[in-house]
């Protein structure tokens, strides 16, 4: 009977290296089995056969530094963040517009104005936006739209400010500027 399932995960006594845990079994042959997980996967991501410890050793070597190679992506990708969303908790304040573009086969433009904010928390109203004068389309369907503050055309509800501004229904809301142009299309 096999001493582990392959869908199980790796065993207790794997050994391991940051999010990288693996086996080397030794077979009837001169040859070793390695079978190595990463993360919390059930499966291995390797299955291998090696000739000799030394070649063993050598892949675990280069995992090893792909480990670390990871492990630095996701510290900058996690500072990156965390510096966009500072940025965005910056410009966000009371009276800031924000646009969210969005639609299939058409482009369906929503504004919003920032009425209230507490820490990360903001309370938005929909507001109208106007078109603008000469912008309309050869073919009828489309023009440019601008934001018109303090027109508010629904009711306020409340969002967290992420770091690429705030998430809507159907998309990402982010900052604008009150003359700011912005293409709008539709089907009639």
């Amino acid at each position: 009977m096999p001493r582990f399932s392959i869908h199980a995960g790796p065993p207790a006594d794997a050994q391991r290296y940051k999010s990288l845990a693996w086996t080397i079994e030794p077979t009837t042959s001169t040859r070793l089995i390695l079978k190595a997980w990463r993360g919390r996967a059930k499966k291995p991501f390797a299955h291998y056969w090696f000739n000799d410890q030394a070649a063993a050793d050598k892949y675990l070597r280069e995992q090893h530094e792909t480990e670390d190679a990871r492990e630095r992506q996701q510290a900058k990708r996690q500072a990156e963040i965390a510096e966009r969303l500072a940025e965005q908790l910056r410009l966000i304040q009371v009276g800031t517009l924000l646009c969210d573009s969005w639609g299939y086969e058409q482009t369906n433009i929503d504004f919003y104005e920032v009425v209230a904010r507490r820490g990360s928390m903001v309370t938005v109203r929909p507001i109208s936006q106007s078109s603008v004068p000469g912008s309309e389309s050869s073919h009828g369907m489309a023009d440019m739209v601008c934001p018109v503050p303090g027109h508010f055309t629904g009711e306020p509800f409340t969002k967290r400010i992420t770091a690429y501004g705030l998430s809507m229904k159907h998309g990402t809301a982010s900052v604008v500027d009150p003359w700011e142009k912005h293409y709008r299309s539709w089907y009639a």
